[in-house]
């Protein structure tokens, strides 16, 4: 029945059983509520995109995002939080996640649903793209091989 699987890390289970309804009919939703156990989920699982809250009751802040993101590297990952502050979505973006979402009026199940089908498409293109990137980083370097060679 489904083709994708989103993890739902969240620790409200309100949140996360809203979240859950939000994406039921679209994607198979998996919930967790603490870091190390959705760290577990990812190092056992591919998940397409991960649904992360940036408050949980064993970690919290930006290394949240860089440890999901270190392990589960080919997963889109939506920030859906209760934090406030303005830097937060620019922070969070600068540490790996793909979309962000306030909670409460930002919330909605079309919004969480349009961020989760564009943060698995950003990360479908950077899978596509990586080996033509790793290719002409390769011929970079065989240019400037060749130009110490031949200005010798």
């Amino acid at each position: 029945m489904y083709d994708q699987t989103v993890l739902i890390v969240e620790d409200d289970q309100e949140d996360a059983t809203q979240l859950g309804e939000y994406i039921r009919e679209d994607y198979l939703p998996v919930k967790v509520g603490r870091l190390d156990e959705a760290l577990d989920r990812c190092r056992d699982f591919f998940f397409d995109a991960i649904i992360l809250d940036l408050t949980l009751p064993n970690s919290q802040g930006m290394e949240i995002i860089e440890k999901v993101r270190q392990a589960a590297p080919d997963s889109g990952l939506v920030i859906v939080t209760g934090l406030t502050r303005s830097e937060v979505e620019e922070l969070s973006i600068m540490a790996g996640a793909d979309e962000f979402i306030r909670k409460g009026v930002d919330c909605t199940a079309e919004t969480v649903l349009k961020m989760l089908r564009r943060s698995m498409a950003r990360v479908k293109a950077a899978r596509l793209f990586r080996p033509l990137q790793e290719k002409v980083a390769a011929a970079v370097i065989a240019r400037q091989n060749l130009d110490r060679f031949w200005s010798k």
